[in-house]
């Protein structure tokens, strides 16, 4: 009876503990799906995700206990194979978001994730587990659903297809969204197998002591909880809070042209628009894309100029001497410009530029500070023949992606003692292009944190060098 006793009191601690991870899950689902990329810069996301993770490891240890005593074998072995890769993922997850390392290993540990997770969803469903009711369901919508994360998770890192890329990231997102009510099939299996276990308590002192730890453990698991969500939430609603446009900010864009596009897959595309001085259909010009940093996201289509790189390029002097298309997109609220949706609109409105007017198809620049400098590196990573030259300032990009950019000028710049977004970031991208064949230009400020516009744009022979860049 002691030992029916002491199951009973772990299976509603397991019970507990999964509750809350599909809680918490749910929560963070609910947060990013308001403000997209966003969630992860905003300061209480690592202690959440670290929380995260010992609610989760708790829980599936539960499972484990429960596996093992029941001879669950195979189910055990692969349970314990998936619940080492997720716990992998969350310390990689944690090292991108503090100190903005193993960037390159996100993606091939996802891919474990799910392989390890379709491997053990099918142990529910073949093994001598799946004759428990609400393992073998679990197991077979798991399996549906690890199928359809996998392939649509491939496909994504696989295909050029930008249309499709959408498609598979809406597919995989709302089977991400689905794949959280499965840990609910736990619960009931855990739940029916505390009836079983009775309802007598023990009296043994041991018993005692772990069933107390246990109550203190649920406690204090939910307060760490309960304050940490509420942190989150109101750095959330902040995220999302829309700036006011000033009459500076509109007098900024008042030069620009205020157009808009909506993309093959229906997306709208808010930006500004400046011509060469004294334009001559006869001639070609450069097409320059300015990226704005994270805070002029929206569709006020007004924001962009004074958060970017914009008004640089509009001084009369400037204008005159590197006549050029200024592109200013303006990203839209709850996603980034790596985001396929994203990527999709601003190719296809250069696509439409390129149409209207007389550009030189071998002199696309683009250049962006922050949120603009992500941007930048993404787009030469991923588009790199569209682009002659680049200039990303104080972001980071995918490591993984530096072969594809050896045949794109670059010349980047960080400072030293950035603190939004470390400067290994760009000695990182620099020091893989050069790896990879490139041979990028890179320009670190000593003794400068984030803010680098006028350094930047006082760098000597910056435009001159921008502007004598062409693909062959």
């Amino acid at each position: 009876m002691h030992s029916l006793s002491r199951n009973r009191n772990l299976y509603f601690f397991g019970i507990f503990f999964i509750g809350l991870y599909i809680a918490i899950a749910f929560f963070q689902n609910l947060i990013q799906f308001n403000i997209g990329p966003r969630l992860f810069s905003l300061y209480s996301i690592p202690s959440w995700l670290i929380l995260s993770a010992i609610i989760y490891f708790t829980g599936s240890s539960v499972l484990l206990e429960y596996y093992y005593e029941k001879r669950y074998r195979i189910t055990f072995y692969t349970s314990a194979m998936a619940m080492a890769a997720v716990i992998c993922l969350y310390y990689i997850v944690f090292n991108i978001l503090t100190v903005k390392e193993l960037n390159q290993y996100y993606f091939p540990a996802y891919g474990l994730v799910l392989a390890t997770g379709l491997i053990n969803s099918l142990s529910l469903v073949f093994s001598i587990s799946g004759k428990r009711t609400f393992l073998k369901t679990a197991g077979i919508i798991s399996v549906i659903l690890g199928v359809i994360l996998l392939v649509t998770w491939y496909g994504f890192q696989y295909t050029g297809n930008m249309p499709l890329k959408i498609t598979l990231e809406k597919v995989h997102s709302w089977a991400g969204w689905i794949n959280v009510i499965i840990p609910v099939f736990f619960i009931l299996n855990l739940f029916q197998e505390s009836k079983l276990a009775g309802k007598k308590n023990s009296t043994k002192t041991s018993d005692k002591v772990l069933s107390g730890l246990m109550s203190a453990t649920v406690i204090i698991a939910l307060i760490f909880t309960v304050y940490l969500g509420q942190r989150i939430t109101r750095q959330s609603i902040v995220a999302v809070v829309p700036h006011g446009v000033t009459e500076r900010d509109k007098g900024m864009a008042k030069p620009y042209e205020a157009r808009y596009f909506i993309s093959s897959k229906g997306d709208t595309l808010h930006y500004r628009l400046m011509k060469p001085m004294n334009y001559d259909p006869a001639k070609k010009y450069p097409l320059v894309l300015l990226l704005h940093h994270g805070g002029a996201h929206g569709s006020d289509n007004v924001s962009q100029i004074g958060g970017s790189d914009a008004p640089f390029f509009y001084n009369y002097l400037n204008r005159e001497k590197y006549p050029a298309f200024l592109f200013v997109p303006q990203c839209p609220e709850a996603t980034g410009w790596w985001e396929p949706s994203v990527d999709l609109s601003i190719m296809e409105t250069i696509e439409a530029l390129e149409k209207e007017f007389s550009t030189d198809v071998r002199r696309r620049y683009v250049m962006g500070t922050s949120g603009g400098g992500y941007g930048s590196w993404h787009f030469i990573g991923t588009h790199p023949k569209m682009f002659a030259a680049a200039i990303p300032i104080c972001g980071a990009g995918d490591t993984g992606s530096a072969k594809n950019m050896v045949d794109v000028a670059i010349w980047a710049f960080h400072g030293e003692k950035d603190e939004l977004v470390p400067v290994s970031s760009s000695r990182d991208m620099i020091a893989a292009i050069r790896k990879a064949g490139g041979n990028p230009k890179y320009t670190e400020f000593p003794d400068t944190g984030h803010n680098l516009g006028k350094e930047v744009q006082s760098t000597k022979g910056l435009l001159d060098w921008l502007f004598a860049q062409k693909r062959e």
